[in-house]
């Protein structure tokens, strides 16, 4: 049995309740006033219903189960009681809730391709589903067991509570508040559109955005599950922040993460899980650790910052630094290359204070650099990494490097040289290759570089400028193939390689021994000081090998012992042309002569005992103590060439 319903019905806020069945005839308003309006049982019928009642309305049965209704609506004031599960409408009207809605069972609500509106408050202990390839809106607080939206259409959002899990399928979801369940799952299908600043809160639950997020407002994800991004995050409009808290891990497979002012700040650990970049206006923080066998590239308006360990669990395929105010890592950085990526680690132009100084660093397999300095970075320091296997261990391009240091590496089998200056696009100034003690002496000081077995030359210069920048107390030893490679080959002018000899300065030499072909080849204007060379190339190697407008190598030409004086003094003549230029004097015990022919000009000095400068007659003369050039000492200049015995 039912009761046929259609046109208008009005009471005087007395209540009107239909106990049986309703079909509509045509369309039908039911306006009560304050009174209660009930349908006890399914309502049905290919027309419009208009509900209005400032009081209680209730749906007992299905809505539309049998018919389908046209439209449903109810008005601002009161509430809806929707008891029997089902409200199915077709025309694009669709649904209209003005009032607050109460479910009492499990809700699916459908309307076609109709709007759906809920425009105040949803609530109870069950699930809502609403399905609609329109317009969903939920404009009050939603507070129910679970809510899902099907595929198609949009769906707006505010606060919304959940004990279960939330799942919206929408081509576009736009949230604006706080968004909870109570340990269920919370998942966006499509593209997420922020409206207003958002939390999504999930307990242990998931978080899922697996299409892009876009929108000028900040965005929290707060689970001790796994946050997912799968989209990119601010392609279209930047997020103005992004967050996430310590419980949990994030995985990122999206190809950008684009913020504003607001800033980066993942306080779980994040796994890179596609080649990614990260953008923000403002900084950029890492709160645990940074996994993924993916580069990552980050962009940060403010400082950067790794609180853990990065690539420790899974090595990242390359780290680009590509612009910050400041750069700090409190743990080590593991990186290995693959055949997509060229470079490692990547400096870019003109960001400062990058300090990596934490022990167990590495970086190796990169068909590129290993490390690359893409332009000038003032107060960095790069200490304790292993650079290992890569095209170029470590390339550094033009630019100011004023306080900027790599210090206690090994650098070590790359393909090509170990470290390359490069001044073609401008002049590398201020960077130093080393620190104030040999490599691994230990304590608290930086030490020097250990560049070895690489298979081109252990440190390469191009053309260029290279004023203040230092080479010093490193150990550079067995670099090139064959015949060729030498321990530093230098085309530029300024490069100051080895230690002043001034005692109590901080430095010490370089060590450069085991090299291929030559200890040093110097065809630019730079200097060497003091350093330790010997044993390069064999014959016809030379510890300092000088071609094109480097100044001439200079040889001893007279030697003379003052005894009364207790001096020996030894003259050497350079060409005029060297004037101004450093000549240092080495000795080795005689019984190290004797390993090699008498006559060999591969015999290089191992001990420092003076630096003189060249003066402008071309003569540079030295006054030793007699009591440090015994007599049987061997002396060579730094070519090297063999030199006279000290005779008595």
């Amino acid at each position: 049995a039912c009761v046929f319903v259609s046109g208008s019905y009005a009471t005087s806020d007395a209540a009107v309740a239909l106990a049986m069945a309703a079909l509509l005839a045509a369309a039908t308003t039911v306006s009560t006033g304050s009174g209660a309006l009930a349908f006890g049982g399914t309502v049905d019928g290919a027309f419009s219903l208009l509900a209005k009642s400032s009081g209680v309305t209730t749906v007992g049965g299905a809505g539309g189960s049998k018919e389908k209704l046209a439209s449903l609506t109810t008005d601002a004031g009161g509430t809806t009681e929707i008891r029997g599960g089902k409200v199915t409408t077709t025309l694009p009207a669709g649904q209209v809730y003005g009032d607050a809605v109460i479910l009492g069972s499990p809700t699916t609500v459908t309307a076609g391709s109709g709007a759906i509106a809920f425009q105040r408050a949803v609530s109870g202990k069950v699930g809502l589903r609403a399905t609609t390839t329109g317009a969903t809106t939920f404009a009050g607080p939603v507070t129910v067991a679970n809510l899902e939206t099907d595929a198609g259409g949009t769906v707006v959002l505010g606060d919304v509570t959940t004990t279960g899990f939330q799942k919206y399928r929408d081509d576009v979801v736009t949230l604006a508040g706080t968004l909870a369940t109570g340990g269920g799952a919370f998942a966006i299908d499509r593209v997420t559109t922020l409206a207003g600043a958002t939390t999504v809160h999930t307990g242990a639950g998931p978080i899922t955005f697996s299409g892009p997020v876009n929108g000028a407002f900040a965005l929290t994800a707060a689970s001790a599950g796994l946050t997912l991004f799968g989209g990119a995050v601010g392609s279209a409009e930047p997020l103005a922040a992004l967050s996430t808290d310590a419980g949990g891990t994030t995985r990122i497979a999206a190809p950008l993460v684009r913020v504003a002012s607001g800033g980066i700040s993942f306080a779980d650990p994040v796994r890179s899980a596609a080649k990614t970049s990260l953008t923000a206006v403002g900084p950029g923080g890492f709160g645990a650790t940074l996994d993924g066998r993916f580069p990552v590239a980050i962009t940060a308006g403010g400082a950067i910052s790794f609180a853990g360990p990065v690539g420790a669990a899974a090595p990242l395929a390359g780290l680009t630094l590509a612009g910050a105010t400041s750069v700090v890592a409190k743990a080590p950085l593991q990186l290995v290359g693959t055949a997509a990526q060229a470079d490692g680690l990547v400096v870019g132009a003109a960001v400062p204070g990058v300090v990596l100084t934490a022990p167990g660093s590495f970086v190796s397999g990169f068909s590129g650099n290993g490390i690359r300095f893409l332009g000038g970075s003032v107060g960095s320091t790069l200490d304790g990494f292993t650079v290992s296997g890569n095209g170029t261990g470590i390339r550094v391009a033009g630019g100011g490097y004023a306080g900027t240091a790599i210090q206690g590496m090994r650098i070590v089998a790359s393909k090509g040289s170990g470290i390359v200056l490069d001044a073609t696009a401008g002049a590398v100034a201020g960077f130093r290759i080393g620190g104030t003690q040999p490599f691994g002496s230990g304590g608290t000081a930086p030490t020097g570089n250990r560049i070895a077995g690489n298979a081109r030359h252990g440190i390469e210069t191009t053309a260029g400028v290279f004023t203040g920048t230092t080479v010093v107390s490193n150990s550079i030893l067995g670099n090139g193939t064959g015949a060729f490679g030498s321990g530093l080959s230098i085309a530029g002018a300024g490069l100051v390689v080895g230690w002043n000899g001034v005692p109590g300065t901080p430095a010490r030499p370089n060590l450069i021994t085991g090299n291929a072909a030559h200890g040093i080849v110097l065809s630019g204007a730079s200097v060497v000081l003091s350093n330790t060379i010997h044993n390069n190339g064999g014959e016809p190697g030379k510890g300092i090998l000088t071609t094109g407008a480097a100044a001439p190598a200079p040889a001893i030409a007279r030697i003379v012992r003052d005894n009364a004086a207790g001096l020996v003094r030894i003259q050497v003549s350079v060409a005029p042309a060297a004037a101004g230029h450093l000549v240092q004097l080495y000795a080795s015990a005689r019984e190290d002569v004797f390993q090699f022919p008498v006559n060999t000009a591969a015999f290089e000095g191992r001990s420092l005992l003076s630096t003189g400068r060249v003066g402008a007659d071309g003569l540079v003369t030295f006054a030793l103590p007699a009591t440090v050039v015994p007599v049987g000492t061997w002396l060579t200049a730094p070519e090297p060439r063999l030199a006279q015995a000290g005779g008595a």
